[in-house]
This record gives C-alpha cells, structure tokens and sequence, in this order.
C-alpha cells in the first residue's frame, strides 16, 4: 500500500503501524460513488484506520468500507492486514432502534436496554446484544473480523441515571457493572477471533473527576486486568480539539494524569474524535474556515423579522383560514423570541432545518390552499418574505463564525508559530492533535475527495516539535478569550 510520505504512529499493544489521521465513516454511504472514491484515495494515501458503526447511515456505512477494502485487496492494492477496521457497539437509534424497541411491548426489548429519547435513541451493552450485533457488523463489512470493537458512548447509562435522580454511587456502580459483564463477553469474543481487540469510545473520560457522568479509565482497566492478565482491552476513542481540550488538560487519573496521559501509561491505542465540532458553553461551532461575508446587524435583522410577523397579521386578516389554520401562521412570532439564540451558522442551520424549515413549507402550503383569487399572489409575496429573512439570519451568523475563526486563529499562532503555519483550519486543527504526545490518530470525516486532499498534504508535511501540556494549557487559555468577546 502506496504511503505517500505519510509519517506514522505505532501502539504499543499492537503490532500495526496506525496512521496519524482516520478515516471517520460517520455519513458515508456505500450507494454514493464520492463516499467510496473518498475512501479509496485515503487508503491508497496511506491511512489505514477506518472508523464505523452500526448505526452509521443504519448499517450502509460498514457496508461501503466492506465493499472499497474488498475491491482494493482484490485489485492488490492492499491485503487485509494492512487496514484496521475499528467498529462501535451500544447506540441504537433509527432504523436500529425501531427494530429492537417496539413501543407497545418492552418486553421485547434486549435486555438492560435504556431508552435514553422517547422513540428514537436507547443504549445497550448486554452480551447478548453484543454478540447480535457483531455478527450483523461482520455480515455487513463481509470480513472475518473486526480489529478493534468499541462500547459505544457507555456513559449515557449514568446521564440517564442523573434525569432519573439516580445517586451519583449507585448509578457508578451499575455502569460498571454493566461494562464488565460486556468486557468479559468481548475477551470470549476475542477468544473465537470475531474481533481483535476491544475499547471505549466516551465523551466524558476526560471529564472531571467529580462529575456525576464522569468515566474513569483507571477503573476500566481494573475491571478488564480482574478479568484476565492478558486482557484485550487495548484501544481508547475520546473527543479533542483546540477548543475542547480536557484531553489532555484535565487531569482526572491518578498520578496526576489527563485520559489520555494515563492510557499512554497503559499502552493503549488512543483515537480522537470530533476534532472539528467544538462546544463551548451555549456555542456549537464548526473549525473550519468561513468566507467573510456583509452580515446585517441584529437589529437589521430583527426589522425583517418583524416584518414578517406583520405579513403574517395581514394574512390572517385578508385570507379566510379557518380558526387551526390562523394558529400555524406563528413563524414571525418563534422567530422574534428565538432566532438570537442559535449562537453558531451551524446551530443555527441545524435547527432551520428540522424546524422553521417545515414550518415555513407548512404556512406556505395553508396559504396557497385558501379559495380566494388572490391566495397565489400572497404566497409568493410571503414565500419571498421569509426565505429573505431566512438568509439574513444565515448571513448573520456566517460572519459571526467568520469572526470567530479569526480570533481563533490568532489564539493558535500565539501559542505555538507552527499550529498555525498550515493552508487550512482545518490542517491546523489536525497538526496540533498529531503533534501531541499520547495520540496515536485523529478521526476525520472524508466524504468527499476534497478533504482527503486537504488531510494528505497536513500528513506529508513534518512536524518539528511536539504540543507540550503547558502549550495546550496557554491555548486552552487563549480559547476562552477568543470565544467569549
């Protein structure tokens, strides 16, 4: 397999060199041709660990990465043992979570499952789920195994345990034990060679020591090391940007150690996640790059706004809608309360989409159904109204993140010149992780050839020195102040 130049990682507990970026299968698709060229030009580029999971694209991404790494080693591209396939258990959701939950009767449901959000989202890691789950993950993949197999997202057992009222101690003693029962039935996994090894992938390892929700690494190597001396738990999936650092920066082990400084004690494989999608506080914003654009003013924006909620006053007046019908013309309304809250262009985008989007298509479709002669010139008229609206609260929040992203950028640069000596955001993003001690590979989402380009040249380029934690300290520092102005 062609390595391009590409500089590469080795785990202590495994004997294949893993490349310093993965390939993230979060939305690929097996019946979008750009997915599987994106994930044939990352493999013949030199990255060798693919990230998946059942419920990835319900089942379809595990189906496109089977379908490129059989096509490649079929083509002598590559052989079997050149690739890691990392794939995640635990999560049920969609098309997953209506086959196993059926709302009239729980007694069907696999054993302790939690149904974390009504109808669309449970957590599972009984063994008997488990060993279900790998066999439809094998099928899938059309492998014979899979390298490293992850508990997925385990600690949404205690965030649901908290809702409950659950004491922090015995919500901590249930997901332990939990995670033991699955442990030992992964080590009988191991044991019949259905996978190779097995880990956690969790938001909170990194979280405070404290915290009700927090994961203690420590504890599940004790857990594991009760089980057998030779355990196979071997690999650690956590979240970490520039923004989000307690990677590496809390320190919640013992001996004063971050996560991932601890789990580099102990040999373990660690993957970061995430390393694009940034949470501070109430923002959710996107590390990439934004073009500048002339954003109105809030209070330019809060005009239209208000415009549009006078248009709406004016429907109900000139067109007879039935009493339920005048109750839907409510988007001026939600947005005059709502629409300054959303922080980020892709929050704000997020819930344009599942919200005012089929909101607005649910006015537009009440007025052009009243039988007056004039319903079609008013439907137009407030069709071009809101979407105007619509795009002047995109714009808003466009050059918000614009802005931002710059003070982001001088944050980096002044806390280490060679973070920020880089093409892209993103390539910024991923030099600092890659270059911090203890991190074996950063997962990127590459759905298109564009950013596997953009991944390849930051991975051909060396780096000079490594992130020390007093580096990651200052940035951490120098985040807060780009972010709160």
């Amino acid at each position: 397999m062609h390595q391009q130049g590409i500089v590469q990682q080795r785990s202590e507990r495994g004997a294949l060199r893993i490349s310093q970026v993965g390939f993230g299968g979060f939305r690929i698709e097996a019946s979008v041709p750009s997915h599987k060229e994106a994930l044939r030009q990352a493999i013949r580029g030199g990255i060798n660990l693919i990230d998946t999971c059942a419920i990835y694209a319900n089942g379809q991404s595990e189906r496109c990465i089977g379908e490129v790494v059989a096509e490649l080693i079929e083509e002598e591209v590559l052989t079997r043992d050149d690739v890691l396939i990392v794939s995640k258990v635990g999560q049920l959701q969609d098309e997953l979570y209506a086959r196993f939950v059926p709302q009239e009767d729980p007694s069907q449901w696999p054993a302790e499952l939690v149904v974390l959000q009504e109808g669309t989202y449970g957590l599972c890691i009984h063994p008997e789920f488990i060993a279900g789950q790998i066999t439809e993950s094998l099928e899938r993949l059309n492998l014979g195994h899979v390298d490293a197999y992850l508990l997925h997202n385990p600690e949404n057992y205690l965030l649901w345990s908290k809702l409950q009222g659950t004491p922090r101690e015995d919500a901590q003693a249930e997901v332990y034990r939990r995670i033991d029962l699955a442990f030992r039935h992964l080590e009988a996994e191991v044991a019949q060679g259905r996978i190779k090894s097995y880990g956690i992938s969790s938001n909170t390892l990194h979280a405070a020591a404290d915290a009700y929700e927090f994961l203690s690494l420590e504890r599940l190597v004790q857990i594991a090391e009760g089980i057998s001396p030779q355990h196979s738990f071997s690999m650690v999936q956590l979240p970490m940007n520039i923004v989000e650092s307690g990677g590496i920066t809390e320190k919640n082990h013992p001996g004063e150690r971050s996560a991932i400084q601890y789990a580099k004690s102990k040999g373990f494989t660690v993957v970061v996640n995430r390393p694009f999608d940034a949470y501070y506080e109430n923002l959710w914003l996107r590390l990439t790059d934004v073009d500048a654009v002339t954003g109105e003013s809030a209070s330019e924006v809060m005009r239209r706004v208000d415009s549009l909620n006078d248009l709406e006053e004016e429907l109900i007046e000139a067109l007879p809608f039935a009493l339920a019908e005048r109750k839907k013309l409510s988007l001026g309304i939600v947005l005059q309360q709502y629409w300054l809250n959303y922080s980020s262009f892709i929050l704000w985008d997020q819930v344009w989409s599942s919200f005012y989007a089929p909101l607005f298509d649910e006015i537009l479709t009440s007025i052009r159904s009243q039988e007056a002669p004039d319903a079609g010139e008013w439907a137009k008229r407030y069709e071009r109204e809101a979407q105007t609206v619509f795009a002047a609260i995109g714009e808003h929040y466009r050059d918000l993140d614009h802005k931002r992203i710059g003070r982001i950028k001088g944050a980096v640069a002044g806390v280490k010149q060679e973070w920020a000596e880089t093409d892209t955001l993103t390539q910024t993003v991923i030099r600092a992780l890659r270059s911090t001690e203890g991190v074996d590979c950063v997962l990127v989402g590459m759905r298109k050839d564009a950013y596997v380009r953009d991944v390849l040249s930051e991975l051909q380029r060396p780096l000079t020195s490594s992130a020390t934690d007093e580096e990651w300290v200052r940035l951490q520092e120098a985040m807060r102040s780009a972010l709160i102005q």
